[in-house]
């Protein structure tokens, strides 16, 4: 009997050390991809990108087998259902869809680039979405979440004043070099890293986070962080008590919305106009300002309308299964159409578009707390990029807001502001 005490404490041991492990191995994953390190590092002459997607998929691979991992895609029985499965289930779901686009499409070497890059896609994000499950691990992304959007809020103003990293001059981007994936990344980690900021020093956290965003000069960034600052306002997230709920949704309210209105309504630009600071700003960055012209005009709102006409048309022309698998790759733009909604619409057409509705619909359905307010930030910031399937950052978020639910669960509501700390 002894002996087999001794056995069942070196298993549970064994189990939890095993765990630790796994937690500590999937922050510094989630660091190294979320800082885009791997990508800085492969220019200056290190490995491949491929070789950091095949170390986090084989570790992904390895958990799920010897640790008998728990969210399959079958595995939906749980009370409210499984964030993670769901998401598994969607993508087993996109990956088929997309094959079969890819053999009604001209199979030629562009549309080939496309279902690889699809395929890492698909990949990345299941092997986020096992990796990041379980509430030890949540918390601990969370805090891995902290530190990288106070490096990227340093690094984007350090590149707006000394212009070193981003491939847009006069704006900030700092190691993610696409300004607006900086300002869309940072805007959404901020909201998830606030699990784990202690509340007296959030509205500093969120003010520090908002001007990184704000030196990428990425409107759809400011919305997402106005978006951040809302909901964490209106679910309690910056008082104490429920006595002081109401005061923390009218400063939320003032400092979102007031903050978008500074930049939208041009009073902002008036404000810099004249000052030091002007000397920073391009012509492209005085204009976002309102500066010599409206915030909303310019060369790349211009595009966006034009991108968005041509969908439509393109789009018409091909309406229920679409283009097929990398058509936006190909067409007459040398980029997508800067809207997910757009992209699945034009190449996979109204079935394509209610693929991706419907992974909106589950990020909704099965989201809490602050994961709820990183899907709305999701669902948004589709209307304006077509990378989010794209970019291991975003799948990585993705991936987040399943396993956040599922850490919390669906019986603890975001009812402000007495909650569990996940929540």
């Amino acid at each position: 009997m002894k002996a087999l005490s001794k056995v069942r404490r070196f298993a549970v041991d064994g189990l939890a050390n095993r765990e630790a492990i796994v937690g500590w191995v999937t922050v510094a994953l989630v660091t190294w991809f979320g800082s885009y390190a791997y990508l800085y590092v492969f220019w200056l002459g290190g490995p491949k990108p491929l070789y950091s997607y095949g170390v986090l998929i084989a570790i992904a691979t390895l958990y799920a087998a010897v640790g008998s991992y728990p969210y399959l895609p079958v595995r939906l029985s749980r009370p409210g259902g499984s964030g993670v499965g769901a998401l598994l289930t969607w993508l087993w779901i996109y990956l088929i869809f997309e094959l079969v686009e890819f053999f009604r499409s001209a199979q030629d070497p562009a549309t080939l680039q496309a279902l690889v890059t699809l395929g890492e896609s698909v990949l990345l994000a299941a092997a986020f979405a096992i990796l990041l499950a379980g509430r030890a691990r949540v918390k601990l992304v969370a805090a891995a979440l902290v530190a990288l959007t106070v490096l990227a809020a340093a690094m984007n103003v350090f590149d707006f004043v000394a212009p070193t990293f981003s491939k847009i001059p006069g704006r900030g981007a700092g190691l993610y070099v696409n300004p607006n994936i900086a300002g869309h990344f940072l805007a959404m980690a901020m909201v998830g890293g606030t699990l784990v900021v202690p509340r007296r020093v959030r509205v500093l956290y969120l003010g520090l986070c908002g001007l990184g965003v704000l030196a990428t000069f990425s409107r759809a960034g400011w919305i997402l962080w106005g978006i951040g600052v809302l909901g964490l306002g209106w679910q309690g997230a910056l008082t104490r008590t429920r006595r002081r709920y109401l005061l923390g949704v009218t400063f939320a309210l003032l400092l979102g919305a007031g903050t978008a209105a500074l930049l939208f309504s041009g009073t902002a630009g008036s404000l810099v106009s004249g000052t030091r600071l002007q000397n920073y700003l391009t012509p492209n960055t005085a204009q976002r300002l309102g500066i010599g012209s409206s915030v909303l005009s310019g060369y790349a709102t211009g595009q966006r309308l034009r991108l968005i006409a041509d969908s439509l048309t393109a789009a018409a022309a091909a309406p229920w299964l679409g283009h097929g698998i990398g058509y936006t790759t190909e067409w007459s733009y040398s980029h997508g159409p800067h809207n997910m909604y757009l992209l699945f619409l034009v190449d996979g057409g109204i079935v394509g578009l209610g693929l991706y509705l419907m992974l909106m619909a589950v990020l909704w359905r099965i989201s809490t707390g602050v994961g709820r307010i990183m899907a709305l930030q999701f669902i948004v910031a589709g209307m304006f990029t077509h990378n989010q399937m794209e970019q291991p950052v975003f799948l990585m978020l993705l991936a987040f807001i399943c396993a956040h639910h599922d850490a919390v669960g669906r019986s603890l509501s975001f009812a402000p502001p007495e909650r569990t700390a996940l929540a």
